[in-house]
């Protein structure tokens, strides 16, 4: 595997920590299972980055504020590494926990720093969790916090506009809660690209590309039946029941990989249940 870009830039620090974290474990887009129409939303913004100097010649500029909507475990914070990995730019990911501050002025200040470095610098910027900061601004200001919030709010568009114009960085805003997402924020966005929770053949195609890759196979008739088996689970719970067959396989040389995923199936549903 190719060592990932270095960042020429040094990476921004608030009074509570670093602010940006480097992502170097990136998965591959052919790696990754998407319904038809997320993955024509992927391609297309790979493409226009890699059709820039194109656009530009005709006065327009590739999208590079993005949304990614979708429930947990659905690929969002993965895809942001994958468009990186494809563009082979570096993935920084925002660390909430050093940007928001109880302190006035600073989140708004911190936040700043952030857009200043993709401003200055060419990755992929990813915010997971955005409706933390991106949440409606309340019309009746109460205490301090509510006031903080709806300044953090509107800087955070302030910025997201000057993302627009002046940035080399792709911004990528991820949120599993977009209803929380104030009015205003949705304009600020070239793209929104929605992460829905596999149906049958997203199932099929990540429980074969796991299946492939650890060598194991599994008849249509059975992946037929793990697929309904499996019915309403996001990708990362269809990984994490995969993947406990296979120990299964490992440790239970009886066991069958059909025998083995109904098993995992009936273990992830205990436990959800309990």
């Amino acid at each position: 595997m190719p060592p990932a870009p270095i960042i020429p830039m040094v990476l921004p620090f608030s009074d509570q920590g670093q602010l940006l974290e480097h992502v170097t474990e990136l998965t591959a887009l052919p790696d990754l299972v998407f319904s038809s129409v997320t993955r024509k939303a992927i391609d297309r913004l790979i493409s226009e980055h890699m059709n820039a100097s194109r656009l530009v010649d005709h006065g327009l500029r590739p999208s590079n504020r993005i949304l990614f909507r979708g429930p947990p475990g659905t690929g969002k914070t993965a895809t942001a590494g994958a468009i990186a990995k494809a563009l082979e730019i570096p993935l920084v990911a925002v660390r909430q926990d050093a940007l928001v501050s109880s302190y006035m002025g600073k989140t708004s200040s911190s936040m700043r720093l952030v857009f200043e470095f993709a401003r200055a610098n060419r990755a992929v910027m990813l915010l997971d969790e955005a409706d933390g900061v991106a949440s409606t601004r309340a019309s009746a200001v109460g205490d301090g916090s509510t006031a903080e919030h709806n300044r953090v709010v509107a800087s955070l568009l302030v910025m997201l506009e000057e993302q627009r114009r002046h940035s080399r960085s792709i911004v990528i805003a991820a949120t599993n809660h977009d209803q929380a997402f104030d009015p205003a924020m949705w304009r600020r966005f070239d793209e929104v690209v929605t992460f829905p929770r596999p149906d049958g053949a997203g199932v099929s195609g990540l429980v074969g590309k796991l299946l492939k890759r650890h060598g194991y196979v599994l008849e249509p008739a059975a992946m037929h039946s793990i697929s309904r088996a499996m019915r309403g689970m996001s990708f990362a719970e269809v990984e994490r029941a995969t993947l406990y067959a296979f120990r299964t396989l490992v440790m239970d040389d009886r066991a069958t990989v059909h025998g083995a995923l109904r098993e995992a199936v009936r273990h992830h549903r205990t436990e959800r249940a309990s």
